[in-house]
């Protein structure tokens, strides 16, 4: 049990670090937002998808990366679109 708790205390120190890194790129992404309305560029961009997918093929649980991204990826569009409508 004392190794499990271990294990536990790791995952909530990379947990903290995943939770700051993503509030970081959600708020590239009210940048990004920004400039795609003013420039009137879509929220969606597949080429741009496909391109962060392929850097990912060939590490360690790149399944597993590609699920993640692709819900990073609805996230984001939802984001973007929701500031377009504020």
């Amino acid at each position: 049990m004392k190794k499990l708790n271990i294990l536990r205390k790791e995952i909530d120190k990379i947990d903290e670090k995943l939770v700051n890194t993503f509030t970081k790129r959600m708020n590239l992404q009210k940048e990004i937002a920004k400039i795609k309305e003013k420039e009137n560029i879509p929220t969606e961009s597949k080429s741009r998808e496909k391109e962060i997918l392929e850097k990912w093929n060939s590490y360690e649980y790149s399944k597993e990366l590609q699920s993640l991204y692709e819900r990073i990826f609805e996230i984001s569009k939802e984001f973007q679109e929701q500031l377009k409508k504020d």
